[in-house]
């Protein structure tokens, strides 16, 4: 896959995707995705840039930089009896609804009110030969509420994948997961608004290397590389995940 164009600049309007020759695998015309926002950061000592974008490609839409709803449905012990709570004397049942209310409690705490909130921003280099693929600068963020203070910085998992053609698992890519150093992203600012939103901020991480194929062995800790770098993105959300 080929792009021929200007890197744009930061909320640009479209970019144009074309396959790198009629009749190959991917080939299934010039594709036009919408350029959300920018990733600007040193990667191993390079200053570089990537773009977030959303659009539809093979028949599916979506967006790069997006977040999502979790909400976690915990089984009460009202539903693991199902039946046999019928059965039970008025007595048991009130045993059985003071040990909900308890369990209820215990895990709203430890969950952030059964509710959390994904954020992905991945950035995609204009120069790649396939940038939907390779190349690509992830950034996936844990939030236990929507509201977070300009200022605040979170732990993060921060992906650099050079290769991405291992399919579901990239061939070649660069992780902060189990290395020396914990990721982390700094918001300066961060609106989740229904269907969209906006984030902005810094990160840095190391990033070892990994192998697709040698993913049980973890990452290489002795070929790591430093990112750091900014992120000024439009946001769409995601349908919540209801388990």
């Amino acid at each position: 896959m080929m792009i021929r164009m200007m890197i744009p600049p930061l909320f640009a309007a479209a970019l144009v995707i074309a396959p790198a020759a009629p009749g190959s695998a991917q080939d299934s015309g010039s594709v036009t995705m919408t350029v959300m926002g920018a990733l600007t950061a040193t990667l191993d000592g390079d200053a570089r840039e990537w773009v977030t974008i959303s659009g539809e490609m093979r028949g599916e839409t979506g967006a790069s930089a997006n977040w999502q709803r979790i909400e976690i449905s915990v089984p009460t012990f009202g539903d693991t009896l199902g039946a046999m709570a019928g059965q039970l004397s008025e007595e048991e049942r009130a045993q059985v609804q003071a040990l909900d209310q308890l369990m209820g409690q215990v895990t709203e705490r430890a969950m952030g009110g059964f509710q959390s909130i994904n954020l992905t921003i991945s950035g995609h280099d204009p120069a790649s030969p396939n940038i939907l693929t390779d190349q690509v600068l992830a950034l996936d963020v844990h939030l236990n509420s929507a509201d977070i203070a300009p200022g605040t910085t979170m732990d993060a998992d921060i992906t650099y994948v050079v290769d991405g053609s291992g399919g579901f698992i990239p061939r070649l890519f660069y992780t902060s997961s189990d290395t020396d150093t914990q990721a982390s992203v700094t918001f300066d600012r961060l609106d989740l608004t229904p269907g969209g939103g906006h984030a902005e901020g810094s990160f840095s991480a190391e990033l070892c290397k990994m192998e697709g194929a040698n993913l049980i062995s973890g990452p290489d800790l002795s070929d790591c590389i430093h990112v750091e770098g900014r992120f000024d993105t439009a946001l769409v959300e995601e349908e919540p995940y209801r388990n």
